[in-house]
């Protein structure tokens, strides 16, 4: 392996590590952080701040794992002009390669309809439940 192929797995890795880890975080700590803070509302504020804040961030990092992904593949000789080759995608390496390009896609499309249309939608549901222990009391219910 040659050093410019080892970085840019390298950097392929970190990046996926590092937008695995976020989610991670956010669902692991932000979110049952958010949940405990008093008026339960501010914790609603803090987790949409939180989550609006790492959208952007999940989104260059997912632009710039397909880009290293892509490099990854040109640094082994699969550029983009193999895949058209006759029975590339019947070998080994091309089923590899095909699972992870529809597995890539599914993420992708899936991460599109959380952060632009349903969690905007969560986001407008939970605007309209009423806030505070006197919403709670008259509701019978005590969280």
């Amino acid at each position: 392996m040659s050093v410019w192929q080892f970085a840019v797995v390298t950097v392929h890795v970190f990046l996926a590590v590092i937008w695995i880890g976020g989610a991670i975080f956010l669902a692991l700590v932000m979110v049952p952080v958010a949940r405990g803070m008093e008026p339960p509302h501010m914790g609603l504020l803090f987790l949409r701040r939180a989550a609006l804040r790492f959208r952007g961030i999940a989104w260059v990092l997912l632009s710039l794992l397909v880009i290293s992904g892509l490099l990854a593949l040109e640094t082994r000789g699969l550029g983009i002009d193999r895949f058209t080759e006759d029975g590339f995608w019947s070998t080994e390496i091309g089923t590899a390669l095909g699972i992870k390009i529809v597995l890539v896609g599914i993420l992708l499309v899936l991460s599109g309809l959380h952060d632009l249309i349903l969690g905007p939608r969560v986001t407008a549901m939970i605007a309209d439940v009423p806030r505070g222990a006197a919403a709670a009391e008259r509701s019978g219910t005590r969280t």
